[in-house]
Parts: C-alpha cells; sequence; structure tokens
C-alpha cells in the first residue's frame, strides 16, 4: 500500500476553499474510516490504499494522483541532497609582528 502524499495540504486547501474549518476527524467520517487511523494517515505514519486516495480525492474535489505517489521508478519525494560542508573561510597566518606602541613582556623590563 502506498504512502498518500498531499493529504494534509488537501485538507487545508478545502478548508479556504470552503471558508470554514474542515477537520480531519470531519474527513474521517466522510469516507468512513476511524479518525485515529485517518491521522496517521494524514501524517504518514501509515500507508494507505488507491481506493482510500480515491475517497480522498472526491471529499477534497482533487484529482487523485494529487495523492498517489508517482509511478515506479520515480521518487515520490525527491532524493535527500547531503549538506555541503564547509570549513568557513581561509584563516589567516599569523605573523610574528608586533603591534607598534604595545609593550611586549619580553621586550625587557626596566
Amino acid at each position: 500500500m502506498p504512502i498518500l502524499r498531499n493529504v494534509r495540504a488537501q485538507r487545508l486547501a478545502l478548508t479556504r476553499k470552503r471558508g470554514r474549518k474542515i477537520t480531519a476527524r470531519e474527513i474521517a467520517g466522510q469516507i468512513g474510516m476511524t479518525p485515529s487511523h485517518y491521522y496517521n494517515v494524514e501524517s504518514g505514519n501509515q500507508p494507505g490504499s488507491e481506493e482510500m486516495a480515491h475517497l480522498l480525492a472526491d471529499v477534497f474535489e482533487c484529482d487523485v494522483d494529487e495523492l498517489l505517489p508517482e509511478a515506479k521508478g520515480k521518487p515520490s519525494k525527491p532524493p535527500v541532497q547531503p549538506k555541503p560542508t564547509t570549513t568557513g573561510p581561509p584563516k589567516r597566518e599569523r605573523t610574528d609582528t608586533k603591534s607598534p606602541g604595545r609593550v611586549h613582556p619580553e621586550a625587557g623590563a626596566a
């Protein structure tokens, strides 16, 4: 069974479209599932079914392809790119020059 995608985004889009809050509990009731199962599907913790995707597409008034992962061979999410490692700006070489006007302990004490 596939992990459905964009379920929460579609519910929020329906909320904006209808001008009132559409709750996850309300959606679960409309498609005949328990709220806890719907929450798990919406959060991606549980896979959904193709049948569930069709029911949700009807409720959300969207195309079922917006909820199903892409076809086999194509990832449903873009691959995670490793973060570039940076070492920061190049370090300046320290020189042994002493600041003018500064008294250094090795300059000799009186």
